[in-house]
């Protein structure tokens, strides 16, 4: 891009460590006292009513069982996600988008975005697995008086923790309306910064 500098901003993970456990202390502060505090002594256990042909151990087994398959499911969404809100915002679409895993040391999947995103855009899919994944559970739990759903809420909530990292440090960008690249194989991006002419 003519006129433009490339800079890198990228996060330690060590950072994101210490940042996940202040993410987890402000989601029980914010999301579990509140929870336990109006549903004691009525909350729901399970993901599904009692069946009333099976032992309560047995119920408890295929509860758990559903709970981690949809704890599967969630974290393949939650770069779905990423990928979904980004790929409205490129030219080419999802063709911009690679999804893939991270064999070593983490075994986890993982999102890139192959083209400059605007701030707001970025920001927008950086996001949106949070909330989808962690809020709208949490307020379905709050609601309805469900732990399963409140832990699986509550677990992608602070499984976000980098990418609130990452939207932090982009609202400190001085130019919003500059374009960033996310970065192929780091937690972090790429910023396009104009260049000022020399006099």
């Amino acid at each position: 891009m003519r006129g433009l500098i490339k800079e890198k901003r990228t996060i330690d993970l060590n950072d994101v460590s210490r940042f996940s456990t202040n993410i987890f202390l402000l989601a029980i502060l914010i999301f579990t006292l509140p929870f336990f505090l109006i549903w004691y002594g009525h909350i729901t256990y399970f993901i599904f009513s009692s069946i009333d042909e099976v032992s309560f151990v047995v119920n408890l087994l295929i509860n758990i069982f559903v709970f981690l398959v949809l704890l599967f499911v969630g974290i393949i969404l939650h770069e779905l996600l990423h990928g979904g809100i980004w790929a409205l915002f490129t030219k080419r679409g999802i063709k911009s988008i690679h999804i893939g895993m991270i064999k070593y040391p983490f075994f986890a999947p993982y999102c890139h975005c192959k083209e400059p995103l605007l701030i707001k855009h970025y920001i927008l899919g950086a996001i949106s697995p949070a909330f989808f994944l962690g809020v709208v559970p949490l307020i379905y739990a709050f609601v309805y008086g469900n732990l399963f759903i409140h832990i699986y809420g509550l677990f992608f909530f602070i499984a976000a923790a980098g990418d609130f990292m990452v939207v932090k440090l982009l609202l400190k960008e001085k130019n919003r309306n500059a374009l960033v690249l996310d970065h192929p194989s780091e937690l972090g991006y790429f910023i396009f910064i104009y260049k000022k002419p020399e006099e």
